[in-house]
C-alpha cells in the first residue's frame, strides 16, 4: 500500500494514512480506519554516525587513530564541523603526513572540528565566532543564508545524533 503522507521529526516518525474519501465519511480507528501510526526511532551518538557516513570515512579514521571515539560517542551535546574525504584529500602531503605520524597534531586537529554545545544552522547564524574543544576561535559569517566558517561553506548542515549536531564542511578548519 503506498502511503500517501509522511512527516519526519527528530525524535520519532509519523505516518499519517489517510483517505480523503474515508476522512469525509468521518470514519473513525473503530470502523477500520487508521488515522495515525507512529514508530519510535531513537538517534545515534555523533560517533556511530560519523563510522557509518562513507562521505567522514577519511575523518572517521582520523578520530579511530587519535582515539577519541569515545568523545564523539559521550553523552553532553557536542557540534562537529567533519570534513569531507575530497576535504582532507586536497590537504597538502606534508599536513597529511604529519596527520598520519604526529599524535598530538592527529588530537588537536580533530579538537578544532569539536565545539562544546548542540548549535544548529538557526542558532551559527545568530553569532560570529564559537570556541572549538582545542580552544581557538572559529570567525562566522552568514552571507545570503550561505552559512561559512573561518570562509568554509557548510556543504550538509543539521545532522541530529542524540548528543549533538553534526555539520559536513568541504575544508578542514586548519591549525595556525
Amino acid at each position: 500500500m503506498k502511503l500517501p503522507y509522511r512527516f519526519t521529526l527528530t525524535t520519532c516518525t509519523l505516518l499519517l494514512i489517510a483517505s480523503p474519501s474515508l476522512a469525509q465519511q468521518n470514519r473513525s480507528p473503530a470502523s477500520g480506519f487508521n488515522i495515525a501510526a507512529v514508530t519510535a526511532v531513537r538517534l545515534q551518538p555523533m560517533g556511530t554516525l560519523i563510522v557509518n557516513d562513507k562521505r567522514l570515512s577519511h575523518f572517521r579514521d582520523l578520530v579511530r587513530d587519535a582515539k577519541l571515539e569515545g568523545l564523539l560517542n559521550a553523552n553532553g551535546a557536542f557540534t562537529v564541523f567533519a570534513p569531507n574525504n575530497e576535504a582532507l584529500a586536497s590537504l597538502p602531503e606534508a599536513t597529511q603526513n604529519r596527520l598520519k605520524e604526529d599524535t598530538q597534531y592527529r588530537k588537536k586537529f580533530i579538537m578544532s572540528h569539536v565545539f562544546p554545545g548542540k548549535m544548529t544552522t538557526d542558532f551559527l547564524k545568530t553569532t560570529d565566532a564559537i570556541r572549538a574543544l582545542s580552544t581557538h576561535n572559529v570567525l562566522l559569517v552568514n552571507d545570503n543564508n550561505t552559512l561559512r566558517i573561518n570562509n568554509v561553506p557548510l556543504l550538509t548542515t543539521d545532522i541530529n545524533a542524540s548528543n549533538g549536531v553534526i555539520h559536513i564542511v568541504s575544508n578542514p578548519l586548519l591549525l595556525k
